[in-house]
């Protein structure tokens, strides 16, 4: 079907107001996900704080929001600078990140960073104007906006610490938590093999692959070992793309240790620990020891993998012989956007007007229900046949397209 882009009308399935930058409802302007974790007050200054307090809650399944409340003794809060410091999770322990920024802080409202432009949605605190010294006032439900946040943000758990100052003294000290992940795209497992095992060390090994749901396939493993130390077992991984019509070498090689890699949650590999009598990186020789129902997480995976087929060649070295070799078959996709075209819409669309109207949907690849990029994905549109005329049984129907979730595709 061709669409003449003259006028076309766009209806926008959305759960939450997206950014607004190129006054595009497209402002995905990062590839991960944030997962906020808890907010805590440091201290603050007695001297220009009546009373401060923050509380941090889960707001529903999937979203944490902020409490605040504070009475100032001053009125100037126009003059109140913001210095965010960040600090990355490493070594068990929270360490100096070189990403620092100040700002004042009625102007990162006006601009919105980091959606705090929503604190003047809920409560009686309306803005930077009017706040009188002595009144007590009030933030509630406010949650971040992830479409506002910087790029490229490395993955890992942070803390940030925002330290409000009036001109050089300093009014209070919050600490806010958060984890980042990559959401640029979706791993589809398909299967695992086991190609070989050397018998010197391994009496028995077996691994299943099979579909463990609608969308999601699992790995069982039954292995005995005739060795007691695996904390020196080695993995060395060794990734094939398809490419030509057969898997080739592709430029992807590291080795771990297996035990620190399991302590690291490489790849998710911490839950294999949940089903079986593996507990931990410590095992007896002779020992049968089985792993069901093992998934990939992929919010572990690393960022920027390129999209296509992929063959993983595990390599298992006791010291420096080879234990065993797997290989792992999956497929990386973007996350990718449904076009469905209906019929225009009665009493909307200008009479003279014969062009379609175009829903677009975000697709999770997971399930039904899941938020993904704060957009909804549904199979149910029964909701929208009261408002557009929907072809008939016998009639014709609209196809069903899909492209990437970008601008590009439809201006």
């Amino acid at each position: 079907m061709k669409l003449h882009f003259c006028k076309i009308w766009f209806l926008l399935v959305l759960e939450a107001e997206l950014g607004e930058e190129d006054n595009t409802p497209f402002n995905f302007n990062n590839d991960y996900r944030v997962i906020p974790h808890h907010v805590e007050l440091v201290r603050y200054n007695k001297q220009f704080v009546n009373y401060m307090e923050t509380r941090s809650f889960k707001y529903n399944r999937t979203c944490a929001a902020v409490n605040i409340t504070f009475q100032l003794k001053f009125n100037e809060i126009e003059k109140l600078q913001a210095i965010a410091q960040f600090y990355k999770f490493m070594s068990n322990e929270y360490r100096y990140f070189p990403v620092r920024f100040a700002v004042n802080a009625c102007k990162a409202i006006a601009a919105n960073v980091m959606g705090i432009h929503k604190i003047v949605e809920c409560g009686n605190f309306r803005g930077c104007r009017g706040v009188e010294k002595g009144k007590t006032y009030r933030i509630c439900n406010w949650t971040i906006d992830e479409s506002k946040f910087p790029p490229r943000m490395p993955r890992g758990s942070y803390m940030v610490e925002v330290t409000v100052m009036y001109h050089e003294e300093e009014v209070s000290v919050i600490n806010a938590f958060a984890e980042f992940y990559q959401s640029d795209y979706h791993i589809i497992p398909h299967h695992v093999e086991l190609v070989r095992y050397n018998k010197r060390f391994v009496d028995k090994m077996e691994m299943r692959s099979f579909k463990y749901n609608r969308t999601c396939a699992a790995v069982n493993t039954t292995f005995r070992f005739k060795f007691d130390d695996i904390q020196t077992v080695h993995i060395i991984a060794q990734h094939y793309k398809f490419m030509s019509n057969e898997y080739r070498l592709f430029p992807i090689r590291f080795a771990v240790n297996a035990c620190k890699a399991l302590a690291a949650n490489v790849m998710g590999t911490r839950n294999m620990l949940t089903c079986g009598n593996l507990t931990e990186c410590k095992i007896r020789r002779g020992r049968t020891y089985h792993i069901c129902n093992w998934t990939v997480d992929e919010s572990k995976a690393p960022p920027y993998m390129p999209r296509g087929k992929h063959r993983i060649e595990l390599t298992l070295m006791y010291h420096s012989d080879e234990v065993a070799v797997i290989n792992a078959f999956a497929e990386i996709i973007d996350n990718i956007v449904h076009v469905i075209v209906l019929r225009r819409p009665r009493g909307i669309v200008d009479e003279k007007s014969s062009e379609p109207t175009i829903c677009l949907e975000l697709e999770s690849s997971l399930e039904e229900d899941e938020e993904i990029d704060k957009i909804t994905v549904r199979d149910d549109y029964s909701d929208l046949e009261q408002d557009f005329d929907v072809p008939e049984n016998g009639e014709e129907q609209d196809e069903m397209k899909t492209v990437k979730p970008t601008t590009d595709n439809f201006f």
